[in-house]
């Protein structure tokens, strides 16, 4: 308790008269209405003055009564409602924890297909495909052995139903432009999908007039990346689709459902991007459900809808039992918050489709790599996304028995959220805004009716205090970054929460005593949070991306404000423990996010780069989501007891931080993740300046052993850690020359993955040569010259090709679908217009190829070429192919001798730099 200082000088309780008396004329005239009459004295009349009379006396003893009374409520101690704040806080925050990872049993494979989806036939598909290996784009396991096993599969869950279904196997090629890691051109040949129709049952006589044939499509992905056997990521959700194909077609949908079982994902989407606008069924598809997967275990979570078309959402809130979403994470993920893409974004950006994006989070730190295996698998998980993606389909089916949804429920987005995993809440972006700022409205109303300027004084204290608390927060983040226990709470959420949410209470319960002094009172406290929450839910709900995560400072601006109306009304026994009560949603749904956070990011900093520090993630994400619960519920956090809090949190820091000291980061289960690449390097001086033709000069480049890790350790720990160190002969690597670092990187990541360790060498083996042939074609237009370039290489090859002020144009062009503008192009013997736009990590543009199909040409013939208008000048291009299932007898030797708390993975490459003049 604190003083109020224009009150009393003692504590005032929420259940305090004079609170209520203070800041309601209503509450103070109920007061003093049920304030007991006198007693009565022996001998002497209590009838009052005769009428239209006033004795002073009488009256000045009245007040002075009254004033008593006042006085001694106004001193009543409010422990109670603190305690059972308290108490309501952990008993959510601990409900929020069990619900999280609950999953249901698996369903036996020999159940009957009326009780639905089974896991235990879903093991079936997962375990064959782990035995096709690690299934790289272009590799025989991916495009041959995963394919036929789909397909085995497949036939077996539709036997007997030949006529409602039709397989296709597509081979799609093509290219676009993805502004994803900065942006690159990804270019694509013979990627393999494997798609199945299944066929509705109902005549296109019962849909409304005009809106014609309406599919739904259900995907997912089959391939690995990089040292994967990918059973959670994605084989789990292909054996998802074969048990959920094997459902429907032994109980036939109103519309047709297409399954694609697509073969190249984790290249960055493109084998998604050739069915979608290359496929003769592509068309009449009006929205997908993409299954993926961020780790092996826990609760499938819904965390992308739309764009727009609410009536998803309203299919996933009636049919779904169990469910789990937020439309929330939908506002982080899409403003690359949290950074990752799916083949969502490909359906949604060059389909023009809407849909759904669930993936599985728990476990996420076997997530790319090594232990992504079925012994890391739950398959109780797998029994819960697959009975809730079914119950999606059928919902989603029935939607779409009527044709393409039109009007309002296609136009506008959806807010959604569940409570607990019991109940599913959703409502349209346009009753949100209305909702929200008639809210908004009210609550500024309120808060500030009495003392304004004291209330907005103490909310803006208290946005300094959560920016405050944020900042300290970082800053140990950082602190520990650099010292031995760099990292220690990545492995351990429960460690991180013992080292940064001391720090966010101290600091943000400091910086309020610093600015306020004791001239708070609880209720000024709570109207300010309820003006703080008011003025973040109106921005947000005025913004298209944001209207869909402003929900939950609605929630902390209502609750609340409900809570103090009603503590007001009812009577003084019970109105503190309304007020308290009413936190209870609010502190609930912050609960279900933050576990959620920290079970995402904490395993995220394993793999967030070596140039940010994985510790200072953690800190920001604890003192965002934490301190969001002190900015709010400040009317309970400043009454702490400052002495016994700052006792009690400075002890459980430093137990945090003694543990930390002594902890290692990674163990089996949680490894570190390495990247090792034999590198042979060469290179070639091309000039153009004196004619058409030229005849490339060689030039030496030093070869060897590039090294390099996922997170903000480095390879420092390898070298100071593990028994035989990094290779000989390693020393830091020089990535800051060439276009690209001279560096063979897999994707466009320098600006995350920095540094590692280069160890000289000899030239490794290579399956097959890169080579490249450049001609300079048709005539020069103001001053510029035409570069045919050709190139022959493995199944993945990238390129980096600057400076960009000496390109214009080249055949890849930059539109929405660059694949038809490049032909449209080609038909008039034209480039077409644009590039891509400029990246931040290089002065370069940046080309992925990727290469599928039984046969890959594998430098036996050319794998793909292009156009480019460059001026007079110099130009770079920095080339590379990775051969990612060759792996060289330097790394076999080193990988061997690497320690069990390390996932690496290894692969030849060959980079190749042309200095090239025009």
């Amino acid at each position: 308790s604190w003083p109020c200082a224009d009150l009393a000088p003692t504590s005032v309780g929420w259940g305090s008269p004079a609170m209520a008396a203070a800041t309601s004329p209503v509450s103070a005239s109920r007061l003093r209405a049920s304030t007991p009459p006198p007693p009565r004295v022996a001998g002497r009349s209590t009838a009052g003055p005769p009428e239209g009379a006033t004795p002073v006396g009488a009256s000045k003893a009245s007040e002075a009564s009254e004033a008593t009374q006042l006085e001694q409520r106004e001193t009543q101690p409010r422990g109670a409602p603190l305690w059972v704040a308290l108490l309501v806080f952990c008993g959510v925050f601990c409900t929020a924890l069990v619900r999280h990872s609950l999953v249901p049993p698996i369903v036996p494979s020999e159940s009957p297909l009326e009780l639905g989806f089974s896991a235990e036939r879903a093991r079936k598909v997962v375990v064959d495909l782990a035995d096709c290996g690690i299934k790289y784009v272009g590799s025989q396991a991916n495009e041959v052995c995963a394919v036929q096993t789909v397909l085995r599969h497949i036939r077996a869950a539709t036997e007997g139903q030949l006529g409602q279904v039709e397989v296709d196997v597509q081979s799609a090629s093509g290219h676009y432009f993805v502004d994803f890691l900065g942006g690159l051109t990804n270019v694509y040949k013979n990627l393999t999908n494997v798609v199945v129709r299944l066929r509705g049952h109902t005549n296109n006589v019962t849909r409304q007039p005009g809106k014609g044939d309406c599919a739904l499509l259900v995907s997912s992905h089959f391939d690995s990346t990089f040292g994967s056997p990918a059973a959670s990521d994605a084989n789990a959700e292909i054996a998802i689709m074969v048990d959920m194909l094997r459902l429907l077609a032994h109980d036939p949908r109103p519309v047709d459902v297409i399954f694609n079982f697509n073969g190249g994902e984790e290249m960055l989407m493109p084998a998604a991007h050739g069915f979608i606008v290359s496929h003769r069924w592509a068309k009449d598809i009006c929205a997908v459900v993409n299954l993926e997967s961020a780790g092996s275990g826990g609760r499938e979570l819904l965390f992308q809808a739309g764009p727009w078309n609410r009536w998803i959402v309203e299919a996933y809130a009636r049919h779904v039992s169990r469910p789990h979403g937020a439309s929330i994470t939908q506002v982080f993920f899409q403003t690359g918050i949290i950074p990752g893409d799916t083949d969502y974004r490909i359906y949604r950006d060059f389909g023009n489709l809407p849909g759904v994006d669930f993936a599985v989070t728990a476990n996420d730190y076997v997530y790319h790599t090594m232990r992504d295996d079925l012994a890391h698998m739950d398959f109780r998980s797998v029994q819960r996304y697959g009975e809730t993606a079914t119950e999606l389909v059928r919902g989603m089916t029935d939607a779409l028995s009527q044709g393409r949804p039109e009007g309002p429920e296609a136009e506008e987005a959806a807010v959604f959220f569940d409570v607990a995993g019991a109940f599913f809440v959703t409502y349209s972006a346009a009753l949100a805004r209305q909702l929200h700022i008639a809210g908004v409205v009210v609550a500024l109303t309120w808060t500030l009716r009495t003392r304004p300027l004291r209330v907005l004084s103490l909310a803006v204290k208290l946005v300094v205090a959560f920016l405050g608390s944020l900042l300290l927060s970082v800053l140990v983040g950082l602190l520990l970054a650099v010292s031995p226990a760099s990292l220690a709470g990545a492995a351990r959420p429960e460690l991180t929460l013992l080292l940064f949410t001391p720090v966010v209470v101290l600091g943000f319960l400091q910086i309020v005593d610093w600015f306020a002094g004791c001239e708070i009172c609880d209720r000024d406290a709570a109207h300010a949070s309820i003006l703080v929450a008011a003025l973040f839910c109106l921005p947000l709900s005025l913004l298209s991306v944001g209207v869909v995560g402003s929900y939950m400072f609605f929630l902390w601006m209502a609750c609340p404000l409900l809570g103090d109306i009603l503590s007001l009304v009812l009577p003084q026994c019970i109105g503190p423990y309304v007020f308290v009560f009413s936190f209870a949603l609010p502190w609930l749904l912050q609960s279900q996010y933050f576990v959620l956070a920290m079970e995402l990011f904490c395993a995220l900093t394993m793999r967030s780069g070596t140039t940010i520090p994985g510790d200072a993630i953690q800190g920001g994400a604890v003192a965002f989501l934490f301190g969001l619960n002190l900015l709010f519920s400040a009317g309970f956090a400043l009454a702490l007891p400052r002495r016994r809090t700052r006792s009690f949190l400075g002890i459980a820091f430093c137990i945090g931080l003694c543990l930390a000291a002594c902890t290692f980061p990674y163990s089996y289960d949680r490894p570190k993740r390495i990247y090792m690449q034999d590198v042979a390097r060469s290179g070639m001086i091309w000039d153009f300046s004196q004619g058409p033709e030229s005849t490339p000069a060689p030039f030496n480049m030093e070869s060897g052993l590039w090294t390099c890790a996922m997170d903000w350790n480095n390879v420092a720990t390898i070298e100071e850690s593990a028994p035989f160190g990094l290779p000989p002969g390693s020393e830091r690597v020089n990535d800051s020359v060439g276009v690209y670092g001279e560096l063979p990187f897999v994707f466009p990541i320098k600006a995350f993955v920095t540094g590692g360790s280069w160890a000289p060498g000899a030239p490794p083996a290579l399956p097959s040569a890169l080579k490249v042939r450049m001609s300079s074609i048709g005539p020069e237009t103001g001053g510029e010259k035409q570069l045919r370039i050709s190139v022959w290489g493995g199944p993945q090859v990238m390129l980096a090709l600057g400076p960009r002020s000496a390109i214009t144009r080249w055949s890849f062009g930059h539109a929405a679908n660059n694949d038809k503008a490049s032909k449209a192009a080609s038909a008039t013997g034209e480039l077409p217009d644009g590039l891509p736009p400029p990246r931040d990590d290089c002065d370069c543009y940046w080309v992925l190829f990727n290469e599928g199909g039984v046969e890959p040409t594998r430098g036996r013939a050319e794998a793909f070429n292009f156009t480019v208008a460059v001026k007079p000048g110099d130009l770079r291009m920095d080339i590379w192919s990775t051969h990612l299932e060759t792996v060289s007898p330097r790394i076999q030797a080193h990988q061997q001798r690497l320690p069990h708390w390390v996932s690496m993975a290894g692969w030849v490459s060959e980079l190749q730099v042309h200095n090239i003049r025009v």
